[in-house]
């Protein structure tokens, strides 16, 4: 964190000097880094299965306090969303909602960037055209209600899988979004 505070200090006027925050460097540090520095969070082991906002999840709620450690040290923050499945090919992962709420708390705790990493060559059960296309619109409009967001969701169904496939695969990604989140607590 010295080496970044010196190199914050030596950035041109509006550059802003950006950092990852993961593993050894994943908690911040106790002084500022300098308000042109952009800390880019990653953890790797953030709840797919709920949203950052569900204070009941243990590992997310430690995850809202690591961001809020870090925002009185830096001038920005952004985060590397890894909240889609890399572990359990070829199953389905149910967090089309979640990525949903996700971004509108990014949003709302002024996050600078959201990147949200998901797969779109390995898992064709990942649904990766339209997860894809839902980023895309929720990128372009984080504070969309749920039912905006359900309209997406159908009318990606209609383009990318065909109108008549929309209540199959929609029943299917609801009924495998209850499995997967029921009882959890």
């Amino acid at each position: 964190f010295k080496l970044v505070r010196q190199a914050a200090a030596q950035m041109p006027e509006g550059k802003l000097l950006r950092i990852l925050a993961a593993n050894l460097t994943y908690d911040p540090p106790k002084t500022s880094l300098g308000d042109n520095v952009e800390v880019l969070i990653y953890n790797p082991k953030l709840c797919s299965a709920h949203p950052i906002s569900d204070a009941k999840c243990e590992t997310n709620a430690e995850f809202v306090e690591t961001v809020n450690a870090w925002k009185p040290v830096c001038g920005e923050i952004s985060v590397l969303d890894f909240t889609s499945d890399y572990y359990y090919f070829p199953i389905t992962f149910p967090n089309i909602y979640t990525m949903r709420e996700n971004v509108a708390w990014y949003k709302e705790n002024g996050f600078r960037g959201v990147y949200l990493e998901f797969d779109t060559t390995q898992s064709c059960l990942e649904f990766a055209d339209l997860r894809l296309y839902l980023a895309r619109v929720l990128l372009e409009n984080p504070t969309m209600s749920a039912e905006e967001y359900s309209e997406f969701i159908d009318s990606g169904i209609a383009y990318y899988y065909g109108a008549e496939n929309v209540a199959a695969i929609r029943e299917y990604i609801d009924l495998a979004d209850a499995l997967a989140h029921d009882g959890y607590y």
